[in-house]
């Protein structure tokens, strides 16, 4: 479910993005963004998120990441204006980056050794992104016939909330020592290197957008 939460945004938005344009009367480079934002925002935070859950544990930060995930798509369903939307989605897309690195930490610990259950949790673990993208696409279309547009990103949140309660019950405590927020925690950052690359990655995926 955390490798499927990019893919779920971007196969419920396939199909709903000439609707919001058109409901939200948003110009070609605001609907284009609709999708494009979440990518973006999740690319270029990924490896910052990797980091924070190596330094601070995952448990926190993948339970947190799936309860944002569903409040942000909650607010999503309920936006008035396109840039609103736009600026949501990317806010999406981070929860996204904060939840993958932590969802895969804790598989590599759990799975430590080579073996066939080992293979079958990370084939699960990748069949995440396209099985999201199609039954995304699936949901949202069914929810828009049903409903309205605004229905995608609701379903979204319902099911996300149920999964960040599940995960605070199932996902497997910390077994590193957690660092504490002081300057030499701020320092193992790099935040001269940490700025540079995720403005480097930013403008180079916005320019190709």
């Amino acid at each position: 479910m955390a490798v499927g939460m990019g893919s779920f945004t971007a196969g419920s938005t396939t199909v709903i993005t000439a609707l919001i344009g058109r409901d939200l009367q948003m110009t070609t480079a605001e609907i284009t963004w609709i999708s494009a934002s979440s990518s973006l925002s999740g690319g270029t935070f990924l490896l910052f998120f990797g980091k924070l859950a190596d330094l601070t544990g995952k448990r926190w930060l993948f339970i947190s990441s799936m309860f944002l995930f569903a409040v942000f798509s909650l607010a999503a369903g309920f936006c008035k204006d396109g840039l609103t939307l736009d600026v949501i989605n990317a806010l999406m897309g981070l929860t996204t980056a904060s939840a993958v690195p932590p969802a895969i930490g804790s598989l590599g610990e759990i799975y430590a050794k080579p073996s066939k259950r080992k293979n079958a949790a990370f084939a699960c673990f990748s069949a995440g992104n396209p099985l999201g993208f199609v039954l995304g696409m699936i949901a949202s279309g069914i929810a828009t016939q049903a409903f309205s547009w605004r229905a995608s990103y609701w379903w979204l949140a319902i099911l996300y909330l149920v999964f960040s309660i599940v995960a605070f019950f199932t996902f497997p405590y910390d077994t590193m020592k957690r660092e504490t927020f002081s300057r030499a925690t701020i320092k193992k950052f790099d935040p001269v290197g940490t700025v540079m690359i995720i403005a480097g990655i930013g403008m180079f995926s916005t320019a190709l957008t």
